[in-house]
């Protein structure tokens, strides 16, 4: 069976625990010295669970799944993660 992607995770976990669905935006892109960065979020319920960069959006929004996992994974339920969000 294959590994499912942070970003499915975290869709999958928010969408069981909370009915919510996850949106992810790009938020920023910038190159530094020829190397592209860009940065992504999460969002629930229109507050930003976590971020992410990366040099691609794909990495950027990768990252910004752990965080949010990991913010989930810090409360005591998932759904918790969300009441300070309202």
């Amino acid at each position: 069976m294959p590994s499912l992607t942070p970003r499915v995770n975290s869709r999958s976990s928010f969408k069981a625990d909370t009915k919510t669905t996850p949106v992810y935006s790009d938020i920023e892109s910038s190159e530094d010295s020829g190397e592209k960065r860009f940065t992504a979020e999460v969002r629930v319920k229109g507050s930003v669970l976590g971020l992410g960069e990366g040099r691609t959006k794909k990495e950027a929004e990768s990252q910004a799944a752990r965080c949010a996992l990991d913010e989930m994974a810090n409360t005591l339920h998932p759904s918790d993660a969300l009441l300070h969000l309202d």
